[in-house]
């Protein structure tokens, strides 16, 4: 039961980190063209 929680917590930080991620890269793309 434990053991559910604590792969649930790892699986929303990964998705937190995934969507970060997808908006640097977004980002940083946005960047160069402007300039």
């Amino acid at each position: 039961m434990k053991l559910d929680i604590v792969r649930q917590e790892v699986y929303n930080k990964g998705n937190i980190l995934h969507m970060v991620f997808f908006y640097y890269n977004d980002f940083k793309i946005k960047l160069e063209t402007l300039c």
